[in-house]
């Protein structure tokens, strides 16, 4: 976060505060969008030397990493998606389990589990087509660039801008609790806080100690860090103590103020409903600032692709600056250029044992590939939760790119 009047920017983000409920939430909606694919660049990637061997990791680095299909065949089963005259692939998005629950909108998702959630859709009989010519689950022709790993991602899109909220569940606890000294001070300093963890060995994020105490992981979620990262308890700083118990009062806060919420948490067998109520409240903020600066970023481009806390739009670069500032006077944003494909190919250079990923082993042309020996495994790791929900009554899609804006 830059900390330039970090104090006035966070207060301005927070105001106005969501209230009430935007609609009846009782089922998930769907969202059918179309992402461009720039397949000039996949046909680079398909012809480096050892894109038939080398397997694509997912989620690398993350509790739920998973190994693919070989990269041939990734970039094989984006190319079976694409609309020639579009140039666009097809995504379905689907809202939050918990979003009926809630009744309010949350995060949304990409990938269908099954083909009787495709019902209704004006793209359903392709997509099953499709399947049924490929072999290809219905959740890789469903998916969206969010979901591949990031130099695959940009890749993919090969420009456009990623608006992504800074710190999305704090500034949402920000939004209720204004007064909370520690959380102010974190916010106002997140960098200086950080420093002051110890590194260990390096390789576990330090923000991830601060998001599981977020959700409340306490002193077992404090010790599980630590033994990753090689750190004693004496080196940590005390305001990670502190945090704690401040997230722990913000939880009862939360419950006590949202009792009708926690109620009916507690009969659909959520086994911490308080944990889960201060989930939705956070997520609730996080699309309540999302949908307002996909609003404000219409004169630029479409937005093709919901990114958790963030979207994707597809814009110019001569517009990029301009709509990141516009977004940015709505909430704070990290902003990270997408990587440009002389940066993709040195870094999958260093990722292949011999190099073959940084020399072209054939001419351009993306063709079907071998499936990697670990798909088995890769399905049985797959997340539930990136797929699982209510079936909808209510879907949505978006207009033509002249348009830009979202119809139901």
């Amino acid at each position: 976060m830059n900390n330039t009047n970090v104090h006035t920017r966070l207060m301005r983000a927070c105001t106005p505060k969501p209230s009430g409920c935007p609609g009846n939430f009782g089922a998930s909606r769907l969202f059918v969008c179309s992402e461009t694919v720039v397949l000039v660049n996949l046909e680079h990637l398909a012809s480096r030397k050892a894109a038939d061997t080398f397997a694509v990791i997912f989620n690398e680095g993350k509790d739920d990493e998973y190994t693919g299909d070989t990269l041939s065949r990734e970039l094989y089963k984006i190319k079976l998606r694409v609309n020639k005259r579009s140039e666009g692939m097809t995504t379905i998005w689907h809202e939050e389990t918990l979003a009926h629950l809630a009744k309010r909108p949350l995060r949304r998702y990409s990938g269908m589990k099954g083909p009787e959630n495709l019902e209704g859709l004006h793209c359903e009989e392709r997509i099953l087509d499709l399947q049924r010519r490929t072999g290809v689950t219905l959740y890789d022709l469903t998916k969206a660039g969010f979901a591949l790993p990031g130099w695959l991602r940009d890749a993919l899109r090969g420009g456009g801008c990623d608006v992504d909220q800074c710190s999305a569940a704090l500034m949402a606890q920000f939004a209720r609790h204004p007064n909370k000294p520690v959380l102010k001070a974190y916010l106002c300093d997140i960098n200086g806080h950080l420093a002051r963890i110890p590194a260990g060995n390096g390789n576990i994020k330090k923000k991830k100690l601060i998001r599981g105490l977020i959700y409340t992981g306490g002193r077992p979620h404090t010790q599980e860090w630590r033994t990753k990262a090689g750190v004693s308890i004496d080196d940590l700083p005390p305001f990670v103590w502190e945090f704690m118990r401040e997230q722990r009062t913000i939880m009862r806060e939360d419950a006590g103020n949202n009792p009708d919420l926690v109620e009916r948490l507690r009969k659909a067998g959520y086994g911490k409903p308080q944990v889960q109520c201060k989930v939705v409240l956070n997520e609730a903020y996080e699309r309540l600032v999302t949908d307002k600066q996909q609003i404000a970023a219409e004169p630029f481009g479409e937005a093709t692709s919901f990114e958790h806390d963030g979207v994707w739009i597809d814009c110019d670069e001569a517009d990029r600056e301009e709509l990141l500032s516009t977004c940015e006077a709505i909430a704070p944003i990290d902003i990270e250029a997408p990587r440009s494909m002389d940066e993709i190919l040195a870094h999958l250079k260093s990722q292949s044992a011999d190099g073959g990923l940084g020399e072209r082993g054939r001419g351009f042309g993306i063709h079907r590939g071998r499936s990697s020996r670990n798909t088995a495994r890769r399905h049985a790791k797959r997340p539930d939760s990136a797929c699982s929900w209510p079936r909808s009554s209510l879907h949505s899609s978006f207009r033509s790119r002249s348009s830009g804006a979202l119809t139901r």
